[in-house]
């Protein structure tokens, strides 16, 4: 089923024909910057993923608070699940559909949806990677302020 529907995109768009590799594996690249993966498993699903940014090692419990509110239902990615892959501490954004629910609509469908959630939390990561280093950034700055302060009052 998903052979024909990536046969079917392939028409749609004009462009050359999208298969799945041996392993039953596909990457599209959507408005030249949005990676997704297909993955043909053998529950007869199509398993829809795409990597987020990498979260720091020194993130506070906020980050990870918020992708679990928003993994409530599916409500804050679009239906798709927030994962954190625990070897490369990348998250995830993923959705498992079986293959018999498969229309050319719903698949269309559901690659817009998964690249406006990627979109959304692309966004939402780098804010808070860009927040977390200005904030380590001031914090050492306040460190170093507070050591020079020491040292003017030994020598007063």
């Amino acid at each position: 089923m998903l052979r024909e529907l990536l046969q079917q995109m392939s028409e749609h768009i004009e462009e050359n024909a999208i298969s799945l590799d041996e392993n039953g594996h596909c990457a599209l690249l959507i408005d030249q910057q949005f990676p997704v993966y297909l993955q043909q498993n053998n529950d007869q699903e199509v398993v829809f993923f795409a990597n987020l940014p990498t979260l720091a090692d020194v993130c506070s419990k906020d980050i990870y608070e918020e992708l679990l509110h928003s993994n409530f239902f599916g409500l804050g990615a679009k239906g798709f699940a927030l994962g954190l892959n625990p070897q490369t501490r990348e998250v995830v954004l993923s959705r498992r559909v079986y293959e018999s629910a498969l229309t050319f609509e719903r698949f269309e469908t559901l690659l817009a949806d998964l690249v406006e959630a990627m979109a959304f939390w692309k966004i939402q990561l780098e804010n808070y990677q860009h927040n977390l280093i200005d904030t380590i950034t001031s914090a050492d700055q306040v460190t170093n302020i507070n050591q020079m302060d020491a040292t003017m009052m030994t020598r007063v």
